[in-house]
């Protein structure tokens, strides 16, 4: 009874019209025409780069961050892998047949999470990182491999 009662919920509930949120209406700010042209688009500039910069902190901070919960959920799975291997062991379900396969299984499933992230670690270090703003700033352009993955979550809102 207590499923179907849950199962004409959820079918019911899906058919109610949803509606979303209205966005208030922006003002546009008052012109400012005592800069001329030429000092705005150099301001322009000096903020669009220092826009960049914060979007390229964003996005090593946000691959750092990637790679530690790589290496966690690695090594939670090599843990569980063993775990298994180990218990079934210990209840006569499996003899010593399964060491081998137990340390491969470990090793492929611990293994490549943990050097997936060794390379990301790497490619987003925080030295990484400096230099590439260093670069950015003395006038250079960013790395292909940077600004390929830069997207609008990275830059500020």
């Amino acid at each position: 009874m207590k499923l179907v009662l849950l199962l004409v919920f959820l079918l019911g509930g899906s058919t109610w019209p949803v509606r979303a949120q209205q966005a208030p209406a922006l003002k546009a700010a008052p012109a400012q025409l005592s800069d001329p042209p030429r000092t705005a688009a150099v301001g322009a500039a000096g903020a669009a780069r220092a826009d960049t910069v914060a979007a390229v902190h964003v996005l090593f901070k946000s691959r750092r961050f990637g790679a530690a919960v790589l290496t966690v959920a690695g090594a939670t799975a090599a843990v569980l892998f063993v775990y298994v291997a180990v218990g079934l062991q210990r209840w006569g379900r499996a003899g010593n047949a399964y060491v081998v396969p137990t340390i491969l299984g470990t090793a492929v499933v611990g293994g490549v999470p943990a050097l997936l992230a060794a390379g990301k670690r790497k490619r987003f270090s925080e030295q990484q990182e400096q230099a590439v703003i260093e670069a950015y700033n003395q006038g250079g352009a960013l790395p292909a491999h940077i600004s390929r993955r830069l997207s609008k979550r990275h830059f500020a809102k």
